[in-house]
């Protein structure tokens, strides 16, 4: 269960939010952390190049890129409901957890979102404006 801060912003009826960065370990394809700067960077481009097994950029995790960001803030890395209500596992096989973190600006204020997932427990964190706004019981 994740109950809120009762210092919770308000929001008008449109929100701003600017992604700075992203980090990702264990999640997916993504063995250990790797470190993604977006601040300033405008529309960005996924592209790879598979060296394992030739030229073909299959698999080497542009849609888990993608999808990190997704699953930071909603807990799913499928824009479509589950038909079980289940969230597919994210976790690396050969890591112990998935940790994915998005730090950015919100309305123009600094927020830090960190969501981490392990065989038996997850964590969600919400930071906005210097406040931790998520509590978890």
């Amino acid at each position: 269960n994740i109950s809120h801060s009762s210092t919770l912003p308000s929001f008008d009826k449109s929100t701003d939010i600017e992604i700075d960065s992203i980090s990702i370990a264990g999640f997916g394809s993504f063995r250990r952390e790797v470190f993604y700067p977006l601040g300033n960077r405008g529309v960005v481009l996924l592209r790879g190049t598979n060296k394992d097994f030739g030229s073909d950029s299959n698999g080497v995790g542009k849609t888990t890129l993608a999808m990190a960001s997704l699953w930071a803030l909603t807990g799913s890395i499928d824009a479509r409901p589950a038909q079980d209500g289940r969230v597919s596992d994210v976790v690396n096989d050969f890591s112990k957890f998935s940790e994915v973190t998005l730090r950015g600006r919100l309305n123009s204020k600094e927020f830090t979102l960190k969501r981490k997932k392990g065989a038996s427990s997850g964590s969600l964190t919400f930071n906005y404006d210097g406040s931790d706004l998520t509590l978890q019981s």
